[in-house]
Order: C-alpha cells, then structure tokens, then sequence
C-alpha cells in the first residue's frame, strides 16, 4: 500500500512464526524466504554436523535437506521461486527448489550475498568486484569493482540493483549500480546495507536491532521521506541485518 512522506502504511496485524531448525542454525548465514512467501530457505547442520541448504513450505512442519548444498551460506531466489541459488566452497551454485539438482555457476565466490534478476542474471560477489553469469551458466563479467561492501539485491527493472558499500567519496551507505555501467549513486547514507521490498521501499537496520522501512524513490534511484519501524530484535553483523522480503510483502 501507498503512504504519504515517511508516515507508515496501514496494515494488518503481523503474523509471526518459529520455525524449528534440524540442527544449529548461524543468523549470519541467511534466511531467505520464496517471492511468493510461502517457503523458507535457511541453513542448518545435519544429524552429522554438516551445513547445508534446508526448505520449509510454511503449509508443513517438517523441512526438507536439499543433497548437494553443502557448506551452503546465504540463500538467494531465482524470481519465479523454481531455484536457489547460493555460495559454497567459494562457488556459486545454483539448485533447483524441487528436484534439488545442483549445478555450479562460478568460482572465487565470497560468501557476501546475491541476487537473481527475472532478466537471467545473477550478481554476486568476487574478491574487488561484483561479477555477473547467466543462471544457466556462462561467462563470468564484472560489472563493478568494488573492494568492500556487498548484499546486492536486484530492482524491479532488472538492470539496477542496490549494494551495501563502505566510505566512497566521504559517505558510508546503500549504492545503486546499473548492469553494463561503472557508474553509481548514493541511494541511502548510513552504516546498514538494506533490501528492496516492493513496491517502492528500502527495508534496513540503523542498529541496535531495530529494522526500518523507507520510500525509495524507483526513478530518482534514492530514498524520500522518514524512515518507519517494522521490526525489532533483529540480529545483524557486518552492517547487514539479515533480513528478507517476498515480492508478495
């Protein structure tokens, strides 16, 4: 729903959950939760200790181990909810959502998050930059040298995709980048990197657990208004807190 300068949007009563993991479970390694949000993907260990790649249709109690995913951090969605794709042993590697065939995309992967735009690109993480392969497997591009930062998350366009970054030009904050261009904008000052929440806000932390929701302004590339609460004790490291948003809300 639309809202008017940085006043928050009337909804409902929250809905909240627990989910019961098999195993030990890192926050730092990620929880991402399906476009349509109705499954959950998250790393935990096994009955042998192992991490791997776990999912859990919300509808069911028990989650499901996808074979293949071990050492698997930081889960990420193809849009249409078939895949998943994520780091592991220094590679990204995609897995399909059902079936759980695996394969490889790239090497030299760190484990610094990703994102799969509906255009059949994916952004990840490399050491001093950010490189793109197609979802079925390619060559590998760089589309921008970075040497800190990361957390990409893709726009609806599909081109242009936030990042968190450290100090560039005096400012800490989320930057915007655009597939086949080095150039980038501030979107948002700030410590915390943030995700894109549909239909036009940047979700964040700004510390001390507490999460944040701001307009994002999709043509201007930059954050409007005030910033509003949505979440609190939220656990966050590396000036990302380890959230997720479907493309349902």
């Amino acid at each position: 729903r639309r809202m008017r300068g940085g006043e928050a949007p009337s909804t409902p009563r929250p809905t909240r959950l627990s989910i019961t993991a098999p195993g030990q479970v890192s926050p730092q390694l990620s929880v991402a939760v399906s476009p349509e949000g109705r499954r959950l993907a998250y790393v935990s260990t096994d009955a042998s200790g192992g991490s791997r790649l776990w999912v859990r249709d919300l509808d069911t109690l028990a989650p499901r181990a996808l074979a293949g995913t071990e050492d698997a951090a930081h889960p990420f969605w193809k849009p249409d909810g078939s895949a998943i794709g994520f780091v592991a042993a220094g590679k990204l590697k995609r897995v399909d959502a059902g079936a759980g065939q695996v394969q490889t995309l790239a090497n030299n992967a760190l484990r610094s998050g990703g994102t799969w735009s509906w255009t059949g690109v994916i952004v990840f993480k490399r050491q001093g930059e950010f490189d793109t392969v197609p979802e079925n497997g390619g060559p590998v591009s760089t589309v921008l040298k970075l040497d800190t930062g990361g957390w990409p998350s893709f726009l609806p366009d599909g081109r242009n995709f936030i990042y968190q970054a450290g100090a560039a030009n005096g400012t800490r904050g989320v930057y915007v980048g655009e597939l086949g261009s080095q150039t980038t904008k501030l979107g948002m000052p700030g410590d915390f990197g943030a995700v894109f929440a549909r239909p036009d806000y940047l979700i964040s932390s700004h510390g001390e657990g507490l999460v944040f929701a701001q307009r994002f302004d999709l043509t201007r590339l930059e954050v409007t208004g005030e910033p509003f609460p949505v979440a609190e004790g939220v656990w966050s490291a590396h000036l990302a807190a380890r959230v997720s948003v479907s493309a349902t809300g």
